[in-house]
């Protein structure tokens, strides 16, 4: 689609004879991304030149923001945002931190996960999450979202079947409800059904499903509060998968917990575990991430280690092979952040480009195409963004 059109690069290919040469069109790489984030089939990027933001892949819910309502294989502009400084793609909705720490979410609303105050389903970013201020981050699971605020604690809102919302409730809730008992608050993340935090003190809290041990309290029983994860004392960094969690310590080594059906938890084994494990051969990670059933650790070095299930080509190792220990992902050396989507992975480079790898029969991987690669590909910038 977008190789077609004028605007792109044209690059001169000179294997045929000089009077054969035909042009190839190639999109231009998206550039000046501040950050990216990866839903389950859908992600999205800060754009921070316009303090804006693009969207791609899956569009079925509006999840994508933009003025079309078909999916797309390229970077979209969100319509009627601005002022973006982060951003969280969840299963098929979206939400962003703005600059005056107030928070947008658009996308499907059926259990309230935008936050509106109603549960319909928005096209596009034009409410605010009502009652939301002075907030410091944002986290989106399947259908539920929570935020950081600035006075450490949290507030969450959407499904809540789970007791993922953390006030010792059942009943989802479409504004935001604050997550009982917790304070002094570092961090958060939100997985498929449950939710963590990392504290001050390093020691991370978690609730909602347990059905896998993703609560990390050495049972298999939901909490619909927080409760405390066994062992975890020295945290800097945390990540949360479809049912799994997993977090990088101060020692720079990670530890994990919950589902393992794929090797998600990295310990060379196919066990879920209750309480942390340690992810096999990784001394040197600085942060992580959590997908659907596979992780990816940001190393010292700038280069990823992913590990879990591959049957996308997700752990960008050149394979679809499933690892239960992490391997190198092919071609990346110079990363910044890395995300984990549903069954697709991108990562965002020191250049301010994005490279993506996995899964895209929904265009996920924003590369021009809907064909799944096994290797980091470069996310193209639309020549027709609006």
């Amino acid at each position: 689609m977008a190789a077609l059109l004028a605007a792109a690069t044209s690059v001169m290919v000179t294997t045929a004879p000089a009077s054969a040469i035909v042009p190839v069109i190639t999109d231009p790489p998206l550039l000046d991304i501040g950050s990216i984030s990866a839903g389950a089939n859908h992600a999205c990027a800060v754009i921070t030149t316009q303090t804006m933001a693009d969207c791609w892949g899956n569009n079925a819910s509006r999840q994508l923001g933009t003025a079309f309502t078909d999916d797309t294989d390229t970077p979209m502009m969100v319509s009627e945002l601005g002022g973006a400084v982060t951003i969280a793609a969840g299963a098929s909705h979206t939400c962003a931190l703005l600059d005056n720490r107030t928070v947008k979410c658009w996308g499907k609303n059926t259990s309230g996960q935008l936050g509106t105050g109603n549960n319909t389903n928005a096209s596009f970013p034009l409410m605010p999450v009502v009652g939301l201020s002075n907030v410091t981050a944002i986290s989106t699971g399947a259908n539920h979202t929570c935020a950081r605020l600035s006075d450490k604690t949290v507030r969450c809102w959407g499904d809540n079947s789970s007791g993922q919302l953390g006030n010792n409730s059942l009943t989802n809730s479409n504004t935001p409800v604050s997550v009982g008992g917790l304070g002094d608050v570092a961090a958060i993340s939100a997985g498929a059904n449950h939710t963590c935090a990392r504290l001050a003190d390093r020691t991370v809290r978690c609730w909602g499903a347990n059905g896998s041990g993703q609560l990390g309290n050495n049972t298999t029983t939901g909490s619909k509060v927080p409760v405390t994860v066994s062992g975890i004392s020295s945290a800097n960094a945390i990540a949360l998968g479809d049912n799994h969690s997993c977090v990088v310590l101060t020692d720079k080594t990670a530890r994990c917990w919950g589902a393992n059906g794929s090797g998600q938890l990295g310990n060379n084994s196919l066990t879920n575990a209750k309480t942390p494990v340690t992810v096999s051969g990784l001394a040197t990670a600085s942060t992580i991430d959590a997908g659907g059933a596979h992780t990816c650790a940001l190393l010292g070095d700038k280069t990823l280690r992913c590990w879990g299930s591959n049957t996308k080509g997700q752990l960008g190792d050149n394979s679809t092979t499933n690892a239960k220990t992490p391997v190198t992902v092919v071609g990346i050396s110079t990363a910044a952040s890395v995300t984990a989507g549903g069954a697709f992975t991108c990562a965002l480079l020191a250049d301010t480009t994005a490279k993506c790898w996995g899964g895209n029969t929904k265009g996920q991987l924003g590369i021009g195409s809907t064909s799944d690669t096994k290797k980091p590909t470069i996310a193209v910038k639309n020549p027709m963004p609006w």
